[in-house]
C-alpha cells in the first residue's frame, strides 16, 4: 500500500471509531495477532499489551470502565511506508474520581500488508494512575 492509502486505512477507521463508538471497522482493520497498548503506568485496566482481536476488544471494554471519552481532535496525521502517526488532543473524565483531564495525545499505528498490527498509544495519562494507586484497587 501506499503512505496515502496507510493514512487513508488509519483516519477512516479511526474516524468511524470516534464517530460511532463501535470497533467493528477497526476490527476489520487489523491483522490476527494485532497489539494495542497504552503507555501507561502498570496498575490501571489498561496497563500492559492486549493481543489479537479478543484483546482489543478487551482494551476497549477496560477503556470503557476507566474514563468516558469527552472529545478528542486530530491535529496531524503522517505516515510512512510501515506507519502512520497521529496527533491531537483528548479530553476524559476518569470514572472512579469524576476528574476531567485535557493531555496531547500521539499514536502510532504500525501497518503490515494493509492491515494494523501494533497501535500505541502516547499521551499523560497520570489521572488515570493516580485514580487507581489512591484506592490501590485494579
Amino acid at each position: 500500500m501506499s503512505i496515502e492509502d496507510n493514512v487513508k486505512l488509519v483516519k477512516d477507521t479511526m474516524d468511524d471509531l470516534l464517530r460511532t463508538g463501535s470497533p467493528a471497522k477497526l476490527l476489520a482493520a487489523l491483522t490476527e495477532d494485532a497489539v494495542i497498548k497504552a503507555i501507561i503506568a502498570d496498575g490501571t485496566p489498561i496497563s500492559g499489551d492486549f493481543r489479537g482481536q479478543d484483546g482489543v476488544l478487551r482494551y476497549f471494554q477496560a477503556l470503557s470502565e476507566v474514563m468516558e471519552i469527552l472529545e478528542v481532535g486530530t491535529s496531524d496525521i503522517t505516515g510512512s511506508a510501515d506507519s502512520v502517526v497521529m496527533l491531537g488532543v483528548e479530553k476524559a473524565r476518569v470514572k472512579r474520581t469524576g476528574k476531567v483531564f485535557e493531555c496531547d495525545i500521539a499514536t502510532v499505528f504500525t501497518l503490515d500488508r494493509g492491515k494494523i498490527a501494533k497501535i500505541l498509544a502516547f499521551g499523560d495519562m497520570s489521572a488515570i494512575v493516580d485514580a487507581y494507586r489512591e484506592t490501590g484497587a485494579r
